[in-house]
């Protein structure tokens, strides 16, 4: 399954960069996140809870970032989790990007979903919705934090010196 979502951001793409290379604070304005902690160089463990449809799913699992181009604003990375009270599990390959745009930024996630079990027998027309609401959360609450935190922008390069 193919994921695209887009969200505007009236934040300035090089200030919005600064904050995407923070996985942790990325993570924290996720809704539905409970745990989230480094587990090495780039590769992070953590939980997640949300109602999708009529199923209340505990994903746990890791993040492992692939990639950071700073050129181009992107980050990729792989995510790998479960939840063994429904028998389910989800693998997905994304790219996070910043992208300026007029008055602001846009963040985009594009990402291949693969998911098995009964939260996969849903089908699209029950998942999309949890996706798109989740994604327009997201972005409220990471518009919340930019305007709390304007002054402790981390660097740029926190994440990018860490993989070379």
């Amino acid at each position: 399954m193919k994921i695209e979502e887009k969200v505007h951001l009236d934040v300035v793409a090089e200030d919005m960069w600064k904050v995407m290379n923070d996985i942790p604070v990325i993570a924290k304005c996720i809704p539905g996140v409970e745990a989230f902690e480094p587990e090495g160089d780039n590769v992070y463990i953590g939980s997640i809870k949300m109602k999708v449809g009529p199923i209340a799913v505990n994903f746990k699992g890791k993040i492992t970032v692939l990639e950071v181009d700073e050129e181009q604003r992107k980050i990729s990375m792989r995510a790998e989790a479960s939840d063994s009270r429904i028998g389910s599990n989800v693998k997905v390959v994304q790219t996070l990007s910043v992208i300026a745009a007029d008055g602001g930024s846009d963040f985009a996630v594009e990402a291949d979903v693969d998911m098995r079990g009964k939260l996969a027998q849903l089908g699209w027309g029950l998942i999309r919705p949890k996706v798109t609401s989740t994604m327009q959360e997201f972005a409220e609450n990471l518009r919340i934090y930019m305007e709390e935190n304007k002054e402790e922008a981390p660097e740029t390069d926190q994440i990018s010196s860490a993989l070379d």
